[in-house]
């Protein structure tokens, strides 16, 4: 990128800090403005900022958001109205968890289906979990069912998990059977934490360190302190620090 382009994105950006922090009426239609910059990273970025103050024109960036040409844009706005947005924005949420191209834009409105419209969302993310194309889009429906106790979703699921092959979906399928149903599908999930991926270690610590049954804490604890101990990326050890201290929590209030 020549340097006054560079320098040019870079006022903008700053801009868009100020007017975040200003925070007034006026700020928050600049900020609308930006949106339709050519530059998809400002955009993004004055997404971000709407979405930090809230308010109708938040909603109104994210809903404009949701058609936007960058899928990175698309995917914020997705996440942004699961925040900040109305029932009446199902329909654009859904529409994109369905149609849109780019996988990441899916899963996102994926989640915010979950969060935004609550079990009026399973029938979708049980379609989605049974046949979108990308693992990632199955895990982020998978875990929006857990999110929102769908135990009628449990036949899907397991459907599902008797066919699926990649362990990224799998660590959403087992995080939602493990959530609704209960301990049959502990060993399962606390396999995933030996998985080559380093996000499906993840995923599944985080999970696990969330869901755990207090009859499974024990067992849950241990195997992610031995993934503490062994496991080279900084961001798993992280993820499993956070798990063994919601473990600990959880236990002591238990114990209250």
């Amino acid at each position: 990128m020549p340097a006054d382009r560079s320098d040019n994105k870079g006022r903008k950006l700053d801009r868009i800090e100020v007017l975040r922090a200003e925070g007034s009426r006026k700020a928050r239609w600049a900020l609308l403005l930006l949106l339709d910059d050519h530059d998809w990273g400002t955009r993004e970025r004055a997404l971000q900022a709407l979405w930090a103050l809230g308010g109708k024109e938040a909603r109104l960036a994210a809903r404009a958001g949701l058609s936007d040409p960058s899928e990175c844009v698309r995917s914020t706005a997705a996440e942004a109205l699961a925040d900040v947005g109305l029932k009446r924005d199902l329909g654009p949420l859904r529409h994109a968890a369905v149609e849109d191209p780019v996988w990441i834009v899916r899963a996102s409105a994926a989640s915010a289906l979950a969060g935004l419209g609550g079990r009026r969302s399973a029938p979708l993310l049980r379609r989605l979990v049974a046949g979108d194309q990308h693992p990632a889009v199955r895990r982020y429906a998978a875990v929006g069912l857990a999110d929102i106790g769908d135990v009628e979703s449990v036949p899907v699921l397991r459907e599902r998990l008797s066919r699926e092959q990649e362990s990224s979906a799998l660590s959403g399928i087992l995080h939602a059977l493990y959530a609704l149903v209960g301990s049959e599908y502990l060993d399962a999930f606390v396999a995933l934490l030996g998985d080559d991926d380093y996000m499906v270690r993840i995923h599944a610590v985080s999970g696990l360190g969330e869901l755990a049954r207090p009859m499974d804490r024990p067992r849950v604890a241990e195997a992610i302190r031995r993934l503490w101990a062994s496991d080279g990326h900084p961001a798993v050890r992280e993820t499993a620090t956070a798990a063994l201290r919601a473990l600990a929590q959880a236990d002591a209030v238990g114990d209250q």
